[in-house]
């Protein structure tokens, strides 16, 4: 997300911003932001055609915690080459969190 020369939280309207985009093997993917009652709400879409779409995190009013959600989430997409949101992202984070708990216990990573 582009801090530098940023307008602040308050640039994001409820028509819609564009706050990032990325690509995965399945397609290119935008996160858009949009000023709600209760701050800003965060959806990532496909960029063209259909596909599925997440509602990813709501509440946002500082433009700096906005900034640093953003760029977790896009290093969190490269990292799975999917969406952070979907069952797939979700069932790796899963594993890997498993894996690192029974470590200790197998005796593994000492």
């Amino acid at each position: 997300m582009r801090t530098e020369g940023h307008d602040g939280i308050d640039a994001i309207g409820p028509e819609g911003t564009e706050l990032a985009r990325y690509r995965i093997s399945s397609g290119e993917r935008v996160l858009m932001g949009w000023r709600r009652g209760n701050g800003v709400e965060v959806v990532d879409r496909p960029l063209k055609g259909r596909g599925r779409g997440y509602l990813v995190d709501r509440g946002f009013r500082c433009f700096e915690q906005l900034a640093a959600f953003v760029d977790d989430y896009l290093a969190q997409a490269a990292q799975h080459d999917a969406p952070p949101m979907s069952g797939e992202s979700i069932a790796s984070l899963l594993a890997e969190s498993e894996s690192e708990a029974l470590a200790p216990l197998l005796g593994e990573g000492a």
